[in-house]
């Protein structure tokens, strides 16, 4: 079962379908091991959950281990390329860590978005916000991130680079996508983009997300709106979760909550789980250009049904 804009429930999640129940909740998948690649090292590093790393700068993911799979760098992740904010404009916007100054090449959110004023990232317009909240989700910075207002509801819309298909036809240990949320204190939902435009989406149905159930590698940030870091935790998901069909691909997400400070999400998966990404939009042709091939011999203008 899929919407647009509208959530149902999936019957093989929920067993009974109640009228007016919460959505189904999803099954977090806990890397066994990570490593993360710091700007001036050599090698990657890697993560002891006992002793935890506090970072103030760039650290960027290397690589999760989920089961008998590791995923690494760019070969196995795929970012974000496009962003935007849904509803709550006012209580979402860009967080970076204390010491993002620049000296290693990859300056705040705000400088990569081209904003002079990075001062003050709550008063950004929204072409402004948009971009510069892109620029947290566009790389595999795990020090950049969302600052959610908590308590108060927003939603937003994330494209990735490459579409992702399941590896399995059933629920295992192998996510497809993975998410990285600052605290583990949060609860929001997730819907996934299965097809249409990313201007108007075709929306599988939502589920919820606990990030207390993520795991906890070993990696605190510290960024410029706390006192002091806090442990960045990270969750896998199986598509199977939101009872998505066999052979189906899904090309992004939408959130919705509040309070979540979100820093990577990421499609994960091998190099014949991607497909190409979904376009961004379908632009109208002008009515001078619509009379032009209506001359030349006519043609049809599909429209996707509207659920």
């Amino acid at each position: 079962m899929v919407n647009s804009y509208t959530s149902r429930f999936v019957l093989p999640l929920v067993g009974i379908c109640l009228f007016g129940a919460l959505p189904a909740a999803a099954v977090t998948l806990q890397p066994s091991a990570m490593t993360v690649t710091v700007p001036g090292t050599s090698a990657p590093v890697a993560l002891d959950p006992g002793a935890p790393m506090s970072f103030t700068d760039d650290v960027f993911l290397n690589s999760l281990t989920f089961g008998t799979r590791t995923f690494t760098g760019t070969d196995n992740f795929r970012a974000a390329s496009d962003f935007t904010v849904l509803s709550g404009r006012n209580q979402v916007n860009v967080e970076w860590g204390d010491d993002d100054d620049g000296s290693d090449g990859d300056d705040t959110p705000l400088v990569k978005a081209g904003i002079t004023n990075t001062t003050n990232a709550e008063a950004l317009g929204p072409a402004d916000q948009d971009f510069a909240l892109l620029q947290v989700f566009n790389s595999l910075s795990l020090s950049e991130m969302t600052d959610g207002e908590a308590g108060s509801a927003h939603s937003y819309r994330v494209l990735f680079e490459n579409g992702i298909t399941d590896n399995d036809a059933g629920v295992d240990d192998i996510p497809e996508i993975v998410f990285f949320e600052r605290g583990r204190n949060d609860t929001f939902e997730l819907l996934l983009i299965l097809g249409g435009t990313f201007d108007d989406p075709i929306l599988s149905d939502a589920i919820t997300v606990s990030s207390e159930s993520f795991a906890a590698p070993g990696l605190n940030v510290d960024t410029i709106e706390i006192s002091g870091s806090q442990a960045l935790g990270v969750g896998g998901f199986d598509l199977n979760d939101w009872g998505i069909p066999v052979g189906a691909s899904v090309f992004g997400f939408e959130f919705r909550g509040s309070g979540a400070d979100l820093s990577g999400i990421f499609a994960s998966g091998l190099s014949d789980q991607f497909v190409p990404p979904l376009p961004p939009s379908v632009v109208p042709l002008p009515a001078g250009v619509l009379l032009l091939l209506t001359a030349l011999g006519g043609f049809r203008v599909l429209r996707r049904r509207q659920a």
